[in-house]
């Protein structure tokens, strides 16, 4: 996935703004496909602190459809959560079939 990436691209604000319709408009139609599927999408937001990690939160709320989007926020593990394996924490986070699952903090 990331061999394609190209670093260090830039683009300027006027084409910025004139895509970003279309991308919302992309990204909505993909989530409403969704929703007819058996599959589920998951979308990890990890980073450095002052990152922008939270401004991508919400702004993936903002653009898809709340009604088929989850949000976790992981932080600091509970004492049951320290108590089960690991992992178990997200595995309870997991989103059914058709909706988008967006896990945000420490993985």
């Amino acid at each position: 996935m990331f061999e394609t990436a190209e670093l260090g691209r830039k683009i300027s604000k006027v084409t910025y703004d004139r895509e970003l319709p279309k991308l919302r408009s992309a990204l909505l139609e993909a989530h409403f496909a969704l929703k007819n599927t058996r599959r589920q999408v998951i979308v990890i937001i990890s980073g450095a602190d002052g990152a922008g990690k939270g401004e991508v939160v919400h702004r993936l709320n903002e653009w898809l459809d709340p009604r088929g989007v989850d949000t976790y926020a992981f932080w600091q593990p509970s004492d049951e959560e320290r108590e089960r394996p690991p992992y178990w924490r997200f595995w309870r986070a997991l989103p059914a079939r058709g909706r988008i699952g967006i896990l945000f903090g420490s993985w």
